[in-house]
């Protein structure tokens, strides 16, 4: 009798070798190679390669910082995009500004904007 892994999950006889992997970069790359001011984040398999993982082994990715741009940022809760601007959702709840800090409460503003984590 033969088990379901046998059928259907293609044997990963040899040990990846480090060129069936590519350094990805998570974001839009026909605008830039760069996500949040950074470049360089992850080691990923090539979408053809089966083979067993050596991720682990592989060198530590060193990061290399590039400059933000506006795909960074986005429209913080209550706001939404219009021509390139973030405006006031009229139906959010309104949060009241506090305008006074008072020793011993925290205070908070909402910003329009945001950079995203």
């Amino acid at each position: 009798m033969m088990s379901f892994v046998t059928i259907f999950i293609p044997k990963k006889e040899h040990k990846c070798s480090p060129s069936e992997y590519q350094i990805f970069t998570p974001g839009l790359h026909n605008k830039s190679q760069c996500f949040q001011g950074k470049s360089a984040f992850l080691y990923v398999r090539k979408h053809d390669a089966i083979c067993r993982s050596i991720i682990q082994e592989l060198p530590p990715i060193v990061f290399s910082n590039c400059p933000c741009t506006e795909d960074d940022f986005g429209c913080a809760f209550g706001y939404y995009s219009q021509n390139g601007k973030c405006v006031k959702d009229p139906d959010s709840i309104s949060d009241e500004e506090i305008n006074e800090c008072i020793i011993g409460q925290f205070g908070f503003k909402n910003s329009e904007m945001k950079k995203f984590p």
